[in-house]
């Protein structure tokens, strides 16, 4: 179900990685069931992790290292972020903030 949105992602780091010529932002916005396809597809979060984390006690992404555990509340958010200094291109993700 995201496989459009990543594809156009895919293409504007693509871009920005080659020549700058890049988008300098493009902002979607999505229901709690898109932010969740989103952090599954990136396998920030699946069932195996939650489970795993539910059985230690931990219900609150702040409480994980591993995965994100809660659903996605109103506001979520997930930012790509691309960064390049000379040759070296790094990419970043957060997810509401982290």
């Amino acid at each position: 179900t995201a496989t459009g949105y990543f594809n156009e992602t895919y293409y504007h780091f693509k871009r920005i990685q080659a020549d700058h010529s890049g988008v300098q932002w493009t902002i979607y916005s999505g229901h709690d069931t898109t932010v969740g396809n989103v952090l599954a597809r990136l396998n920030l979060t699946n069932p195996s992790c939650i489970y795993k984390n539910h059985k230690k006690g931990i219900t609150k992404d702040s409480q994980s290292k591993t995965c994100v555990v809660e659903y996605p509340a109103f506001t979520s958010n997930v930012i790509f972020e691309v960064y390049k200094k000379g040759d070296k291109t790094t990419f970043k993700i957060r997810y509401n903030g982290v």
